[in-house]
């Protein structure tokens, strides 16, 4: 992770059910002129069907964000761009020859990439995700949109939730980041009580 918010996004992943991998590089791409470059994705996910965590024999639940309705029970790959200050919505926002190049990594048939921030194949959803501060005109058309604040509570939620369970353990995440976060959880509660 490089910065902070693909960090948060990579929490935010994963407390939701996801397998997520950072920095993933696209190897020699080609431009409509043929010239060949490299690039990132921000994060690659993948969620099994019906994933759910489990903290003391109750189930904890998924964001609605990122997981919603029949979606539990789909197998759910997701692509997933993190912006942290400006960016542009062009060609280069989610370009196509980067999808078809994370379908191809998934698994999936690259023939049946759109342009919709989200594409059903048979029992499995594909997801472009967009975290970032703010979301810019048009860039809801290309992917979901997930504001950063949202990840940020989401994950701070689920620590304060289940504090007694996840402070013992906190120095297994291996984010200092999210241990803070932990730390921060368990104290509140204990300045309540």
């Amino acid at each position: 992770m490089s910065n902070y918010g693909e960090e948060l996004a990579y929490w935010y992943l994963r407390l939701n059910g996801f397998f997520p991998i950072t920095n993933f590089v696209f190897h020699s791409l080609k431009k409509k002129d043929e010239t060949c470059y490299n690039a990132d994705a921000d994060i690659l996910a993948i969620r099994p069907p019906n994933v759910i965590e489990v903290i003391k024999e109750g189930e904890v639940g998924l964001d609605d964000k990122i997981i919603s309705g029949d979606e539990k029970s789909r197998c759910v790959f997701v692509y997933c761009e993190v912006k942290t200050g400006e960016y542009k919505v062009d060609d280069k926002f989610f370009p196509t020859e980067r999808i078809k190049y994370v379908f191809k990594r998934f698994g999936l048939d690259p023939n049946v990439v759109t342009e919709d921030s989200q594409i059903l194949i048979g029992n499995r959803t594909f997801k472009k995700i967009l975290i970032a501060n703010e979301l810019k005109r048009n860039a809801d058309k290309k992917a979901t949109f997930i504001p950063l604040e949202s990840t940020i509570e989401f994950i701070r939620g689920r620590f304060e939730s289940y504090y007694e369970d996840k402070y013992p353990s906190r120095m297994f995440f291996n984010s200092s980041l999210i241990q803070q976060f932990i730390n921060e959880a368990n104290n509140k509660k204990i300045k309540m009580e």
